[in-house]
């Protein structure tokens, strides 16, 4: 009886870690920097939306490996229906996601970023400027607001050594003036 028992709860346990899928939605980091969107496509592939890219993962053992062969060491393991735990099988950190939400990203949730990308092809005097504001415009799109402050702070400083004119932000619909000013 004892093993048949020991039989049964092991199968039970490998059953869950093969067959487990990913609650769909909005996941987020840890840290509260990165977000994504997760759709299961069917029982062995999942999509996932980022603000610049999306991409198709496949089962692969207990883990999912990105469908793309230039990107194949990138996995993602479902340890939870709202857990999902992101590596590269060649090793290194692992990056913890939760789920927040049933809402999703698309690659066009950035109209700023277009908005800039247009205006750096101009030809304007601040072009690097508002090649910054467009990759802000993009991590504004994926951060959670407090991500994106850290983000912008940092981005503000760089952006200032470039510019003609440091007293004003060129780009206040994405990054706050309260945030250039403070840095």
């Amino acid at each position: 009886m004892k093993k048949t028992f020991t039989l049964f709860l092991s199968f039970c346990c490998l059953w869950n870690a093969i067959a487990q899928q990913a609650k769909e939605g909005l996941y987020q980091s840890a840290d509260g920097v990165a977000q994504f969107s997760l759709k299961n496509l069917d029982d062995s592939s999942i999509q996932v939306t980022e603000t610049n890219m999306t991409s198709i993962y496949n089962i692969n053992g207990d883990s999912y490996q990105h469908s793309d062969a230039r990107y194949s060491q990138y996995m993602m393991r479902v340890n939870a229906p709202t857990e999902i735990v992101a590596f590269k099988s060649t090793g290194g950190n692992e990056t913890k996601y939760t789920w927040i939400g049933s809402t999703s990203l698309t690659e066009q949730d950035c109209p700023l970023a277009e908005k800039y990308q247009a205006l750096a092809e101009e030809g304007d005097p601040e072009v690097q400027a508002y090649t910054f504001c467009a990759a802000a415009a993009m991590m504004k799109c994926s951060y959670t607001p407090e991500g994106f402050a850290t983000y912008a702070a940092t981005i503000t400083k760089t952006m200032k050594l470039i510019m003609v004119d440091v007293n004003k932000c060129p780009c206040t619909d994405v990054i706050p003036q309260s945030i250039w000013e403070a840095n």
